[in-house]
């Protein structure tokens, strides 16, 4: 039986990404706007040794219709 993916997550998706909270230039908002204006549906914020970036971004991403 196929499955369906999900619309929530369905396109293009980046999985490693760091924001300045490691070794990012920009701030994690910053690191999800532009995500989002480049087309990303999904992304991880993988900044190393922290996970103080993820918070605020999370809360503030926009949902999927």
């Amino acid at each position: 039986m196929a499955v369906a993916p999900s619309p929530r997550f369905a396109g293009p998706s980046d999985l490693h990404m760091h924001s300045n909270h490691s070794d990012g230039t920009q701030s994690p908002a910053e690191v999800v706007r532009q995500a989002h204006a480049h087309g990303v549906r999904t992304l991880a914020l993988t900044d190393h040794d922290r996970t103080t970036g993820g918070t605020r971004p999370q809360r503030r991403a926009p949902r999927a219709a």
